[in-house]
């Protein structure tokens, strides 16, 4: 093996000497390990974290101002969202749930038209209309 003295050896050049004699199959590894990683907070799978937790899911987090009246109204008799939520443990990523879904199961189509109006304390109010549908409903879904 070649040794480097004297001063005028940039430790650039040991630094990458010293990176060579690392196999490539180790380089090869740890971008496996990183890519699986990647994917895994991507896809946010949560199945890990579920086996680790026991499969007692987790607690609903909410952002809301408890003092408004659609708190009061709605989500403070829903006891649903104070509640703990658990994902399907085989499908645990919303974005599978997502294919999934629009894979497996036949789903209506629907055509609206939006309407936008901008409010005096400068607001949006979006109303969406219900143009047409082309799934079969019960005659009091309309009414």
């Amino acid at each position: 093996m070649e040794t480097l003295t004297g001063d005028n050896v940039s430790p650039y050049k040991l630094l990458f000497r010293t990176l060579t004699l690392i196999p490539i199959s180790h380089y090869l590894l740890i971008a496996f390990l990183v890519l699986i990683v990647f994917v895994y907070n991507l896809l946010e799978f949560h199945v890990l974290s579920d086996i680790i937790g026991g499969f007692g899911g987790d607690h609903v987090s909410l952002t809301f101002y408890s003092s408004s009246n659609l708190y009061k109204q709605v989500v403070s008799k829903c006891h649903l969202l104070h509640g703990r939520y658990l994902a399907t443990p085989w499908v645990s990523s919303p974005h599978l749930q997502t294919i999934l879904l629009n894979i497996l199961v036949n789903t209506t189509s629907f055509n609206y038209k939006r309407e936008i109006f901008l409010t005096s304390d400068g607001g949006t109010v979006a109303l969406d209309w219900l143009m047409n549908s082309d799934g079969n409903y019960p005659s009091s879904f309309y009414s």
